[in-house]
């Protein structure tokens, strides 16, 4: 006959695999931490680059706006009212008949070709 006797001062428990499990769950969350504050940090940086970035294009914003004003005021004075008038015009016939500027100066220079003048330079060789 058999006694069973227990020496030990607590019953024996299976949490080993629990106790492996949550050190690796533990492991994978420090890591995922780790991560999203490296992302955080590299968020932080292209927002104020892209701050930056911002500021730099509204000022050129600013400066072509500016040009434009300029030229828009040197557009209605009393002397280019013709060209602007014909301007509007064209861009009104082009745009109700669909045809592109680049298609109407192509068709224009056809009609009319450029008059450069031809300079003949004949090629320098070796042998002269």
């Amino acid at each position: 006959m058999k006694i069973p006797i227990n020496l030990a001062s607590q019953p024996f428990r299976r949490d080993r695999p629990l106790i492996i499990g949550s050190t690796f769950l533990a492991a994978i969350m420090i890591a995922t931490l780790v991560m999203l504050i490296s992302l955080a940090r590299i968020d932080r940086k292209n927002k104020i680059e892209s701050a930056k970035q911002l500021v730099v294009a509204q000022r050129q914003l600013m400066l072509v706006q500016r040009d434009q004003a300029g030229v828009d005021r040197g557009l209605r004075q009393p002397q280019n009212a013709a060209v602007l008038e014909r301007s509007v015009l064209l861009n009104q016939m082009l745009l109700r008949k669909g045809i592109s500027w680049t298609t109407y100066l192509l068709r224009s220079r056809k009609d009319r070709p450029l008059q450069r003048p031809h300079h003949h330079h004949p090629p320098a060789g070796r042998f002269q």
